[in-house]
């Protein structure tokens, strides 16, 4: 079985597994409206099908103002 990151958070977060807080986001509309939720430095990480993500650029840690 193959899931993406945040499917797993969601599985783990059901059986009371701790995990760190976060939220997928869908569309640069989304994140533009949510945006006040985050701190002022955030990871962004794209949710695809492979490893080596950070490796790749899918990983990136910014500040908020350049999200």
């Amino acid at each position: 079985m193959k899931l993406l990151e945040f499917e797993a958070k969601e599985i783990f977060r059901k059986n009371g597994i701790p995990i760190p807080d976060g939220v997928a986001i869908k569309s640069p509309d989304e994140l533009q409206r949510r945006l006040n939720e985050f701190p002022d430095e955030v990871v962004v990480k794209s949710q695809v099908d492979v490893g080596g993500r950070g490796k790749a650029g899918g990983i990136i840690v910014t500040q908020k103002t350049e999200a």
